[in-house]
């Protein structure tokens, strides 16, 4: 969702700047900076901008530089005459500094405003500036959601990777644990009392728990569901369903493995996954 566009082109008015930029947002939070002769123009402007949005937090700003010769007044003449003149009677009765009194008038309301600027006849050639504005904005994202999607991609591809590398662990992880627990059996009880039988069974039993073929099995099914739907332009949320499975199967394969090797295995495919999450958040 983040982006960023900018155009500009010479308009009956002067120079006119439409720039668009955004950043996430769960839903569509439009701000809008405008001169004030286009406030009669609010309303379809922002239909304009919000009608190929779906979410984010995007702020459009027009401004423009008027052209000295357009036969156009740069002041509200009148209405800064009168400010001077009430202002300048004020400061000499109450003997005030007048050295700012300029700076002063500039900054009270419809001062820089003209007069005549109520009906705006160069409307069309605003509103194609704005689409093309907008056009510009969806070029820039479509770029940086190819980048996303790349990086997304190897992440995944990372996580499957670290996932292959956890087979040839798995079995000296059972014999590791198998040893483990018959040296802490005979520090306990005698040699000629354990029931090797019954000593195998509740092995087989405990080491059932702590299998992480299921996991496996799912997480990889998960990272290829999860590339389909990268592939197929799914939505950001179904992506992001996705992910929060991946890591479910993540988070019980690191309690399960009880392997040092493999600890740092899941590690790193956790720190893959976050990089998924973030980068989830930049897809509509």
């Amino acid at each position: 969702m983040t982006g960023y566009g900018k155009v500009s082109a010479h308009l009956p008015v002067g120079l006119v700047q439409v720039e668009i930029r955004s950043l996430n947002s769960k839903f569509l939070d439009l701000g809008l900076r405008i001169p004030r002769v286009l406030q009669d123009k609010e309303y379809a402007i922002r239909n304009l901008v919000t009608a190929p949005l779906e979410r984010g937090k995007v702020l459009v700003s027009i401004l423009f530089e008027r052209n000295v010769d357009s036969g156009s007044s740069l002041l509200n003449q009148r209405l800064f005459k009168a400010y001077h003149q009430e202002l300048t009677a004020l400061c000499t009765e109450l003997k005030l500094d007048q050295s700012h009194l300029l700076e002063t008038i500039m900054r009270l309301p419809d001062v820089a405003a003209t007069e005549n600027e109520e009906a705006i006849d160069w409307w069309p050639e605003l509103e194609k500036l704005v689409k093309d504005g907008l056009q510009a904005f969806d070029t820039y994202r479509q770029e940086e959601g190819k980048k996303t999607g790349d990086d997304m991609l190897l992440s995944c591809q990372s996580i499957e990777n670290d996932l292959a590398a956890v087979v040839p662990f798995e079995g000296s992880r059972i014999e590791t644990l198998r040893s483990r627990i018959k040296a802490g059996l005979e520090l306990f009880a005698e040699q000629e009392k354990i029931d090797l039988n019954r000593f195998e069974q509740e092995l087989v039993y405990y080491l059932e728990k702590l299998d992480v073929s299921e996991e496996k099995q799912r997480l990889a099914q998960h990272c290829r569901y999860f590339r389909e739907n990268l592939n197929k332009d799914s939505g950001g949320k179904k992506l992001g369903f996705i992910a929060q499975e991946m890591g479910r199967e993540i988070n019980t394969l690191g309690s399960k493995c009880n392997h040092l090797e493999i600890q740092k295995l899941v590690v790193n495919m956790k720190n893959e996954l976050e990089k998924i999450k973030e980068q989830v958040l930049n897809i509509l």
